[in-house]
């Protein structure tokens, strides 16, 4: 019923591997889009049209907890999205359910990241006088 993974009710038969070698996380994401969205897309547009308000209000469900991703590729994609700008630093720690920086430290979206970044903005690393090269040689 529903298409729960047989490794989610614990109904391995014949010794069979636990999601054919996917890990969890790909076993819970098939569930999600074989399982649980055709019934929930179909609950949603029923109260779609149940609610008032037209096109200001909605209803969903949320899947977050099933397609959560390894810590690893969360961490990448927590990573990528802060140079990219789009998450700041205190997004990230509440999605993790940590405290935002102090001093608002972690609102800025182009907060310098800890990097080996001059600290004299780049003037270090001009050429030498003369030429490419130390000494002036090319």
């Amino acid at each position: 019923m529903f298409n729960v993974p047989q490794i989610r009710i614990q109904a391995i038969i014949d010794n069979a591997s636990q999601g054919g070698g996917a890990g969890l996380e790909q076993i819970d994401g098939s569930y999600v889009a074989h399982g649980l969205l055709p019934h929930g897309n179909a609950i949603e547009r029923c109260w779609k049209k149940l609610i008032p308000g037209g096109g200001r209000t909605w209803s969903a469900f949320d899947y977050s907890e099933f397609l959560r991703a390894d810590e690893k590729t969360q961490s990448d994609i927590d990573q990528k999205q802060r140079v990219g700008a789009i998450r700041t630093i205190d997004e990230i720690r509440a999605s993790k359910g940590w405290d935002p920086l102090p001093d608002g430290q972690g609102e800025n979206p182009f907060t310098p990241l800890n990097s080996n970044a001059s600290p004299t903005g780049g003037a270090d690393n001009q050429p030498t006088p003369g030429g490419q090269g130390e000494g002036g040689t090319p």
